[in-house]
């Protein structure tokens, strides 16, 4: 599980000159995580402790695990996404129904279990089983909502009755294209990755440990026409997954996962 739930940070401030910082950072090695049913694109959504990691490729949800990717499947339609895996291997997300409806999942040992029976996504997991997430129900749009114990309950909002809220956003956290950088995901060392837009204008990916910001693609072996755009994971071991994209909203291109190299 991501040590700490994903939370997109905007730090508004540009990033040039970092490379320099490189020289005192963990060196990585690179593996590519493939994708399924012959796609071109993969997306990364989290890692586990023990190097689990989900993710979607096809419109399907995926598990990536010891070198092997597992379709998750869906709930008897043709898409599934996902969001976040715990440290037990359980994931949540989304998928559709033979009706199309997209309905909150959590994925265990196999087997896929709807959620919600509503329009719904599970967002968050943590090692209890504790799920987060939001569905919609009758005069309410949007709604946070906690699974826990089997049972579903309606956190509510800040605002009027039925106006609805939602976990893992906040508002104007996205910045635009050479305006400053984007947190994803934070270790219990501290260790935080994510996103920066150089002063070139180009997105690459980044990783901030001991109070320094490091380009990730200047810790890996040089790879012609790759560059990494963007970290969307790190467990506790310092693993990383990140994603190759043509621009900061475009399809994802690659996925895969950084291991800090044994000295």
């Amino acid at each position: 599980m991501r040590d700490v739930r994903r939370q997109i940070v905007s730090l508004v401030v540009l990033c040039a000159g970092f490379a320099a910082a490189a020289a005192a950072q963990t060196k990585y090695t690179v593996t590519d995580l493939g994708t399924l049913s012959g796609s071109s694109s993969a997306k990364v959504a989290d890692i586990n402790k023990s190097g689990q990691i989900v993710g979607t490729s096809a419109d399907h949800a995926f598990l990536w695990s010891n070198g092997m990717m597992t379709d998750l499947g869906t709930l008897g339609g043709t898409r599934s996404a996902v969001h976040a895996i715990n440290d037990q291997g359980v994931v949540v997300g989304e998928a559709s129904t033979a009706s199309g409806e997209m309905h909150a999942f959590v994925w265990q040992n196999g087997v896929m279990k709807d959620l919600a029976g509503e329009t719904s996504s599970a967002r968050g997991i943590n090692s209890s089983g504790d799920i987060v997430g939001v569905a919609s129900a009758k005069n309410v749009r949007g709604g946070a909502v906690l699974w826990s114990g089997g049972q579903r309950q309606f956190i509510g909002d800040l605002g009027p009755s039925g106006s609805g809220s939602q976990l893992a956003s906040l508002p104007g956290s996205m910045t635009s294209a050479g305006t400053g950088t984007q947190a994803a995901a934070v270790n219990d060392s501290g260790q935080i990755v994510g996103s920066c837009v150089t002063s070139s204008g180009n997105t690459h990916a980044v990783i901030w440990s001991n109070g320094k910001i490091a380009d990730l693609n200047s810790l890996i072996p040089q790879v012609t026409g790759m560059t990494l755009t963007r970290a969307t994971g790190i467990n506790r071991a310092g693993q990383i997954v990140v994603e190759q994209q043509t621009n900061l909203d475009g399809p994802t291109t690659r996925a895969f996962l950084l291991t800090p190299r044994q000295h």
